[in-house]
């Protein structure tokens, strides 16, 4: 089914100022944040530090001022501040989130068998997928935002952009801060940092160690009214946490060293889902074998007028049927859920502020890491003058759970009586009154004498449910070396680049057990990547030094791997049906008879170990003219090229998917016409993709409608930007 979600933001009641000044030391950026105006931004999108205006690249970036005043915790509040930026979060996915730039997104953001298209960095660490990637990051300092492709210092998966959340690191003074926020629907944030003063002098024994220790916490009630109150409480409502230590130890002047550990978690409900569409059905073509989509709403409508035409003048493939005691019973669900579904998408265009769920919608998501950078500086090395050579070592870990009602139906059966019954539930049981088909195993022995005590199974488990539950767990390691330095006139960065991770997926969804699919999924997937970069920009004795020529190379070698560790069928598209033992008995039981095989059978049998492995290999490129045609007024001609991973569908057994690649044309402008008063950043831009990856519906022999991603043949978009501010007094910026 099509899924959307609606969020409503709280309107705060008021804001405690409650920068509790600890121990008599003041943050600096505290002081200034009621001051506005247009700050001179200094950023490392390029390795380097630099004038964001200098920079001949489309990027945003936020203060420190900016993240408090505009209250940023993770990368979903950047939507809607950043320009040309959006995201997507799912309803039931908490802390996951598919960025969009320029309109490159990613796909959906749970799935741990794809890759990104806008890279994402905490402190110069990529995280390798979008699970965990929108949690809460305590003491951010800064974040910058890339637009376009981003294939030579950013590599691969960076077709879109990237973005960088950089922290702050210890001051050495002795000192911190306690901030509150209140508001409506019960919001209460609190945010803690502390900085401990330095231990040591500084170019003296083991030099000096400095350490900051950084805690927050954000809770709300839910936005939406919740029906089911036993099963649900109410939708939407925030329960986050972030931590973070941070270590900077300076053994000499020229050498420092940080360690940063962070954990982000949340123990969210999940945001009301409505239905807005029906994605169609699948049935075989009686005599080809050929498989052909159907609308939902169609059959759903066929098998109504089908039970009419029994009941009422005994004719139709159902006639025979029309006088078993339970078919009244299934020709009312029917009904029932074509009203639930009539209503829920004549309903679509709405806010909803209630809703309902079959089952607990919710989830929990949790990321640990460590990092530790080591830098050395020299100010003159020879023919490579001033120059940084830099290690970047991490690892990352991430633990998430959704558990969710996947139609935001009431579906709910009382026993003896009638409910809106999964549409996939009752095509089965529509076949069966049809055919009079049976069952394997003898345990449901059929035709109609028995179809009383499927309806008891029916109403035993639940019979509505049309839940999943999903568990996530991915680690990730990285090893980057940097040299990074300058000269008279060149500046460059060369680098090693080495990555890996391992992912573990399992999804079990339950559709009205026994007669619907339960389309159950788990696999594993690894990848491992090497890769070599390099850039360098000359400024040539000509124009007055106004030209500066960039050019950049990476080259990137990976494999990935996956096994299909479970799935329902031969083909691993997930249509078996559950048909429970004696001893499968209540929804627990039911659960643990699906999800771990104890008692019960598949029909057809379930296919087992599975194993792919693919190499990819990717050279991407770029050039880039840059001209300072008046002091405050940059332009610039930029090519570039990027590379999306190609990899396997986690949730559907078929060919790998190639990578894709872009190339990018862009002209920008980037002008302080009034400094510190008006500034004015504008582009034009045009993609070329090859292999675009791109999500596709298919269908199993089986008549399962599926989606997955696939690759398309070239693509060709263009678009163009305009970022303007303007601060006409020190109070007032728009």
């Amino acid at each position: 089914m099509n899924q959307t979600t609606y969020q409503r933001k709280a309107l705060f009641a008021g804001i405690v100022g409650a920068s509790a000044l600890l121990f008599g030391t003041t943050v600096s950026a505290q002081q200034d944040i009621t001051k506005l105006g247009i700050e001179e931004m200094i950023v490392t999108a390029q390795k380097r530090e630099e004038n964001i205006q200098a920079i001949p690249i489309s990027i945003s970036s936020l203060s420190a001022v900016d993240i408090e005043r505009r209250g940023v915790n993770n990368a979903q509040d950047l939507v809607g501040t950043i320009p040309n930026m959006g995201g997507f979060q799912p309803p039931g996915g908490k802390g996951n989130i598919s960025i969009s730039l320029r309109g490159v997104s990613s796909g959906s953001p749970s799935n741990l068998s794809i890759d990104t298209n806008v890279a994402t960095y905490v402190d110069g660490v990529l995280l390798g997928k979008m699970i965990g990637t929108s949690l809460d990051v305590a003491e951010l300092e800064r974040v910058e935002v890339l637009r376009g492709p981003q294939g030579t210092l950013y590599g691969r998966n960076s077709t879109g952009g990237a973005v960088n959340f950089i922290t702050r690191k210890p001051s050495g003074e002795f000192g911190g801060k306690i901030t509150t926020t209140v508001g409506n629907y019960d919001l209460w944030s609190i945010k803690a940092a502390l900085d401990t003063p330095t231990l040591g002098t500084a170019g003296e024994g083991a030099g000096t160690l400095k350490a900051s220790l950084a805690a927050q916490t954000r809770k709300r009630d839910g936005l939406q009214d919740s029906l089911t109150p036993a099963i649900q409480k109410d939708f939407d409502d925030i329960d986050r946490q972030a931590y973070r230590i941070a270590l900077r130890w300076e053994p000499t002047d020229a050498i420092t060293v940080d360690y940063a550990w962070d954990r982000s978690k949340l123990d969210e409900r999940a945001a009301v889902v409505q239905t807005v569409g029906l994605t169609p059905l699948a049935l075989s073509v009686s005599g080809t074998g050929a498989v052909t989509p159907i609308d939902r709403m169609t059959a759903l409508n066929g098998y109504i007028a089908a039970g009419d035409a029994a009941v009422n003048y005994g004719a139709g493939p159902l006639a025979a049927a029309a006088g078993d005691p339970t078919f009244t019973r299934w020709l009312n669900s029917a009904k029932a859920l074509r009203t639930a579904f009539t209503t829920q998408i004549g309903e679509a265009g709405d806010r909803p502020d209630e809703g309902t769920a079959d089952s607990y919608s919710g989830t929990t998501n949790e990321v640990e890491g460590h990092a530790l950078t080591a830098a050395w500086q020299f100010d003159e090395l020879g023919v490579l003058g001033n120059v940084e050579f830099k290690s970047i070592t991490a690892w990352r870990n991430t633990k998430a759970r959704n558990l969710g009602d996947l139609d935001g139906i009431d579906n709910t059966i009382a026993p003896g009586g009638a409910g809106a019954l999964n549409d996939s539930a009752l095509g089965a049981m529509y076949r069966l009154y049809a055919s009079q088909a049976s069952f394997p195993a003898a345990q449901l022995p059929f035709p109609r004498a028995s179809m009383a005590k499927l309806w008891g199974l029916i109403d035993q488990y639940g019979g509505a449910f049309f839940v999943q539950d999903a568990k996530f767990k991915y680690d990730q390691f990285s090893q980057e070396l940097q040299m990074v330095g300058s000269t008279e006139r060149l500046h460059y960065a060369v680098g090693l680049y080495y990555f890996e991770d391992e992912g573990k997926f399992d999804n079990y969804r339950l559709a009205a057990v026994p007669v619907a699919p339960i389309g159950n999924t788990a696999y594993s997937n690894d990848t491992k990547a090497k890769a070599f970069y390099s850039q360098f920009t000359y400024t040539p004795p000509i124009l007055e030094d106004r030209l500066a020529i960039t050019f950049g190379y990476r080259f990137t070698g990976e494999t990935k791997g996956i096994k299909y560790r479970y799935s329902d069928d031969g083909t691993s598209r997930g249509t078996g049906l559950f048909v429970p033992t004696a001893s499968c008995s209540g929804l627990s039981q039911a659960y643990l008879c699906v999800n771990q095989g104890y008692t019960g059978n598949l029909s057809p049998t379930p296919t087992y170990g599975n194993k792919f492995k693919s190499d990819f290999t990717n050279n991407s490129a770029g050039l880039t003219l840059a001209y300072q045609a008046t002091d405050n007024t940059n332009v610039f001609v930029r090519w570039s090229t990027g590379y999306r991973s190609g990899g396997f569908n986690g949730e559907i057994y078929n060919n790998p998917i190639k990578e894709e690649t872009i190339e990018q044309w862009e002209f920008g402008v980037k002008s302080d016409v009034v400094p510190g008063t008006l500034r004015v950043n504008a582009s034009i831009f045009q993609y070329t993709y090859d292999d675009m990856q791109v999500s596709q519906i298919a269908v199993s022999p089986e008549g399962l409608v599926t989606s997955f991603i696939g690759n398309a043949g070239k693509s060709d978009r263009w678009g163009t930007e305009l970022e303007a501010q303007w601060s006409p007094t020190d109070t007032l910026l728009v």
